[in-house]
C-alpha cells in the first residue's frame, strides 16, 4: 500500500500547476507604471518562484490607451515598445532557486497592424537559456494567426517554451512602428523542473522529498515481505 501510494504522489499530474496571467492594460500594468524593474512573486505549490520583470530605454508607461515604454525626451510614444528615440524593449528573467520550471503560455501585443511585411509591426521575443546562450527567437504579427496579435505557444502556432530557473526572454521591436503589451500567460509546476533550462519542450516529472521518501518506505516494506516469504 505505501508503495501504490508513493507511485500516485510521483505521477505527472500529482503535483499543483499554477497558471498566471499578467494583465499589463489593467491593475498589474498600474502597478509597474514609472518603474523600469519590477520583481513578481507566487507560489506553485509550496515553492517560491519570481520574475524580473525590467524595461530597456525608459521607464514602463501605463496610459489609458495601452502599456508600453516611456523614453526620456520628447516625442516618444509612450504607451508602446517602439524604437523611435532609443530601442525599446522589455526583459522577463526566471529567477529563482526553487526547483520548478515554467512554460510560456502565451503573449497578447496591443495595436500590431500589418501582415508582417517590410515596414509593418513586429515583435521579436528572444528565448534565452540560464547561461545567457540564444535559445529560440519568434517574430510574432498580426498576420501570424489570422489577424489576431496573439502569440500561443502551444506547439502549433508557435514553438512550445519551457524554461528553469536563471532563463530569460526579451520582448523588442523587429519592424514597424511599435506595439503595446495586453497580457502574459504562464504556468508554474514541479513537473515542469529539468536541472537545467531551455526552450523547445518540457522535462518530466520530479518526485517531491516526500515522495521519494514514501518511495524508499515502500521498497523496505516489500523486500522484509519478500526475506520472510523465503
Amino acid at each position: 500500500m505505501t508503495l501504490i501510494i508513493a507511485l500516485a504522489a510521483m505521477a505527472p499530474g500529482a503535483a499543483r500547476a499554477a497558471t498566471i496571467g499578467l494583465s499589463f492594460d489593467s491593475t498589474f500594468g498600474q502597478i509597474l507604471d514609472g518603474t523600469d524593474h519590477f520583481t513578481y512573486s507566487g507560489y506553485a505549490d509550496s515553492n517560491a518562484f519570481e520574475f524580473v520583470i525590467s524595461a530597456t530605454g525608459g521607464d514602463f508607461n501605463k496610459t489609458s490607451t495601452g502599456f508600453g515604454i516611456n523614453a526620456p525626451g520628447a516625442g516618444d510614444d509612450t504607451d508602446a515598445l517602439d524604437n523611435g528615440l532609443v530601442n525599446e524593449s522589455m526583459r522577463f528573467a526566471f529567477d529563482t532557486t526553487a526547483e520548478v520550471g515554467v512554460k510560456v503560455i502565451s503573449l497578447e501585443f496591443d495595436r500590431m497592424t500589418g501582415s508582417g511585411g517590410s515596414g509593418t509591426d513586429q515583435a521579436l521575443i528572444s528565448f534565452y537559456d540560464d547561461s545567457g546562450s540564444l535559445d529560440n527567437t519568434v517574430v510574432v504579427t498580426n498576420g501570424n494567426t489570422a489577424g489576431d496579435d496573439k502569440a500561443n505557444f502551444n506547439g502549433v502556432d508557435f514553438p512550445e517554451q519551457i524554461f528553469n530557473p536563471g532563463s530569460y526572454f526579451d520582448i523588442s521591436v523587429q519592424d514597424g512602428n511599435g506595439f503595446g503589451l495586453e497580457m502574459f500567460e504562464f504556468e508554474v509546476s514541479v513537473a515542469l523542473y529539468t536541472g537545467g533550462s531551455g526552450g523547445g519542450g518540457g522535462g518530466g516529472a520530479v518526485p517531491e522529498p516526500a515522495s521519494a521518501c514514501m518511495l524508499a518506505a515502500g521498497m523496505a516494506s516489500l523486500l522484509g515481505l519478500w526475506r520472510r516469504r523465503r
